[in-house]
């Protein structure tokens, strides 16, 4: 609870301070999205720290394995 606070507490002002639409080009498609800066910014790190979970979680269970 008190780690949801603190997010909360940074991505507020973040949220509120970049309100700008930006639009957004998926290069090798002509496919284009207009979405808020903050939603662009806060989904990137929503997107890496789940690839980063992942990662070490198959890290440690190969370590696992091998230790035992």
């Amino acid at each position: 609870m008190f780690f949801l606070l603190i997010i909360l507490a940074f991505l507020v002002p973040f949220s509120i301070a970049n309100k700008k639409v930006v639009l957004v080009k998926l290069f090798p498609f002509s496919y284009e999205i207009s979405i808020p800066l903050y939603l662009l910014i806060t989904g990137i790190f929503f997107i890496a720290f789940v690839f980063g979970y992942m990662f070490s979680k198959v890290t440690n269970f190969k370590l696992k394995k091998n230790g035992k």
